[in-house]
């Protein structure tokens, strides 16, 4: 039952491999799993809304509704910010909507054609409804998708269309996330210098638990955005900046020529013909890609412990049939590739 679900899921989770998403992909998983253990045992329909959520990342902070009142100016989401996330939704979209239709000719693509093409009339309708009306390029990309492109058979030549606009889509997701920061920022400033409590919530702020030794610091002259002298920066270059400046003769060492000491070394202690050959060297060790039989030989003998933060428990994945671990050794491979865990396994 649950590989069926997988096997039915199996483009999507595909395009999530292409695209690098590995939080895609492991919620996709997460709920394919989920959905039919949930079937399976036949639960109402108030359960079973209760009963999912794996493999998302939930967290709720509730403070007391005084210090909450006082520090809502600095958590508010600026209009930046919701207008960032509805550019990149409009960029997946139509990033989307171009690979169903790059499938469309090959067998998976035929044999389900007739999703893919309410997937998209979907897509197209969001796109016309969500276009920034402002905006003469993008009222003008609407009413293109509108004419051309909405309830008709998917064509090869609409791509390009769509993977340009998702291109500008991108680039404008990235200038509005950069004013949203920025915005941010500025109001974190105006709360750090307000009159009475602004110390206090600077002091909070580096004494959070788990907080980093250094997490504010004083400017020494004009900030990059012109920010006066004397204010504080909570910018992570920033505050690198200002250790450097102080400390540059430590940071700079006692070693003029680098690489000439760096050569010195391994021919004094390297495998040369003067080397002391203390240096061990061996030929670099291949890994193999992880399969689902590694998983199951694995999840065999894990202990026991506590659910992650998305909820899954060893003795949860010790109970996936191999389709769906199969899928899951895709997207080990794929973290192993890319260097990147899903934000939900963080």
């Amino acid at each position: 039952m649950i590989d069926e679900r997988v096997d039915g899921r199996t483009e999507t989770l595909r395009a999530y491999e292409q695209m690098e998403d590995v939080d895609g992909m492991w919620k996709m998983l997460s709920q394919c799993v989920e959905g039919a253990w949930l079937d399976y045992l036949e639960v109402e329909k108030e359960m079973k809304k209760k009963s999912v959520g794996r493999g998302e990342l939930k967290i709720i902070e509730k403070k007391p509704k005084a210090e909450e009142e006082e520090r809502k100016p600095q958590e508010s989401r600026n209009q930046w910010y919701y207008q960032a996330v509805e550019k990149l939704r409009q960029a997946r979209r139509c990033e989307q909507a171009a690979y169903r239709i790059s499938i469309k000719d090959k067998e998976s693509g035929r044999k389900n054609e007739e999703e893919y093409t309410k997937l998209n009339e979907a897509a197209f309708e969001k796109i016309i409804k969500k276009a920034d009306v402002h905006d003469e390029e993008e009222r003008n990309f609407a009413q293109a998708i509108k004419q051309g492109f909405a309830g008709r058979p998917m064509n090869t030549m609409q791509i390009p269309m769509l993977k340009r606009q998702a291109a500008k889509y991108h680039q404008r997701h990235d200038a509005l996330k950069a004013k949203a920061k920025a915005q941010s920022e500025k109001v974190r400033q105006k709360i750090y210098r307000a009159k009475g409590g602004g110390q206090w919530k600077l002091n909070k702020a580096l004494n959070e638990k788990m907080a980093s030794p250094l997490l504010a610091l004083e400017r020494r002259r004009k900030g990059p955005k012109g920010q006066p002298k004397g204010t504080i920066t909570t910018s992570p270059s920033e505050i690198d900046g200002i250790i450097q400046e102080v400390y540059g003769k430590i940071y700079e060492g006692n070693v003029r020529n680098k690489k000439e000491n760096t050569d010195r070394y391994f021919e004094e202690y390297g495998n040369g013909p003067k080397g002391s050959k203390l240096i061990y060297q061996a030929e670099e060790a291949p890994i193999e890609e992880i399969t689902a039989e590694d998983l199951e030989e694995t999840l065999r003998d894990t202990k026991e412990t506590a659910a992650g933060l998305d909820q899954w428990a060893p003795a949860d994945l010790r109970m996936w049939p191999r389709g769906a671990l199969a899928q899951l050794a895709k997207m080990m491979n794929l973290i192993e590739r890319s260097g990147r865990w899903p934000k939900q396994m963080k």
